[in-house]
């Protein structure tokens, strides 16, 4: 059955309609992970090891959303951005791109602490 088919859903006979409303639902129940969720679970983490160190933990917002943008349009973003059968496995994908975020993250920002990278910056 193709999305001809599901198109054609007004056209078609009591007969046949339970086999389009499966098909619907079967569509319907594919999970996709949510990039928004991806940056929340990201952030949430980020604060997390920070408040293990501080008393006020804060965090990039621009940065974050710089770095997350930039690895959905990755082409390998692009590529693990659709449908999975299960819940489980679109969250699987959330939480592996959440935690590359978070390491990314505190990358830059251990390099941003450095005094030549300043000093750089400051040149610039």
């Amino acid at each position: 059955m193709g999305i001809a088919s599901v198109r054609n859903l007004s056209e078609m006979d009591d007969s046949n309609s339970h086999v389009v409303l499966t098909y619907v639902m079967e569509l319907t129940n594919y999970s996709y992970p949510m990039r928004a969720a991806i940056r929340y679970k990201a952030k949430t983490q980020i604060l997390a090891e920070q408040a293990k160190l501080t008393d006020s933990p804060t965090i990039d917002d621009a940065l974050l959303r710089e770095l997350a943008s930039t690895v959905f349009r990755s082409e390998r973003g692009k590529a693990v951005f659709c449908a999975y059968p299960t819940h489980a496995e679109a969250e699987d994908i959330e939480n592996r791109f959440a935690a590359e975020l978070v390491v990314a993250y505190q990358m830059i920002q251990r390099n941003q602490a450095e005094p030549l990278v300043q000093r750089l910056n400051q040149l610039l």
